[in-house]
């Protein structure tokens, strides 16, 4: 909703003693074009996601991004004077956990990035932030050697599906063993490698869970504040996903005691 409109939220939220006084309406907008707000709320992410890390101990990661979109175009100017405007997206790049579908580490990113590069800052987050992983499964964007070996040297077992032209050892007759491992198993027994692969399969359930509940586009309209104003989708969604565990599973989350000092803005 708009600025102007979230005015009774805040007035609800207030009147059940959750927030000390009712915020004034440009509050959020004011606060979401300041660039210094970005690694804060990278860090909410993080601490967000912390009180599951038990949950999904020794279970399966899996990476995979998404496009956000941002403000909309009507359709009466294409009408009545035949403009053709493209709409502008962003793209997110999450590291999910496939048992609570939590979002553990992300990275909003320009439409065009690609997907691979951001596989290794992603698993090293989701081990930094005390997550212990077993398998991390990836789609196909996401092949390459490099990943293969990055995950197993974390002690971490990928399952990447390999591409029609790919090879069990390199150019050079030399690969890494977990590339070659998988290989084999991806042609020997493709039903136990599909088995741990399609456990990505939840991180489109993420995605599809977080625009279901907090919409398909954004507002903001610079560059700083629709970064800012992914995050803020994620940080909720990751909410909805801790109370969900607290009643399915009876956990008590703690966020303090995961938190670093952070700067005061």
């Amino acid at each position: 909703m708009s600025a102007r409109r979230a005015c009774g939220v805040y007035q609800n939220v207030a009147d059940r003693g959750l927030l000390y006084r009712v915020p004034s309406y440009a509050v959020a907008s004011n606060l979401l074009v300041r660039p210094e707000v970005t690694p804060i709320l990278y860090r909410l992410l993080q601490l967000s996601a912390a009180p599951l890390a038990a949950l999904e101990e020794g279970g399966a990661v899996a990476p995979d991004s998404t496009g956000i979109q941002t403000t909309s175009f009507g359709g009466w100017r294409e009408e009545k004077h035949k403009e053709k405007r493209e709409k502008k997206w962003l793209k997110v790049h999450a590291m999910v956990g496939t048992r609570t579908h939590v979002v553990i580490r992300a990275v909003v990113s320009e439409t065009n990035t690609g997907d691979s590069p951001q596989f290794a800052p992603l698993l090293h987050g989701v081990l930094e932030d005390g997550f212990h992983p077993s398998i991390v499964a990836a789609d196909k964007a996401y092949l390459s050697m490099d990943s293969y070996q990055l995950a197993s040297d974390l002690g971490v077992q990928p399952y990447i599906p390999f591409k029609s032209n790919s090879v069990s050892r390199g150019r050079h007759h030399t690969s890494p063993s977990a590339w070659r491992k998988a290989f084999h198993l991806f042609q020997a027994n493709r039903e136990e490698f599909d088995r741990n692969y399609h456990r990505r399969s939840n991180v489109e359930s993420v995605f599809s869970a977080l625009k279901r509940k907090f919409g398909e586009n954004i507002r903001s309209r610079t560059p700083t504040a629709q970064v800012n104003e992914v995050i803020c989708k994620l940080i909720a969604y990751n909410l909805t996903v801790v109370v969900h565990e607290m009643f399915e599973n009876g956990i008590a989350p703690e966020f303090v005691k995961h938190d670093k000092p952070a700067s005061r803005l």
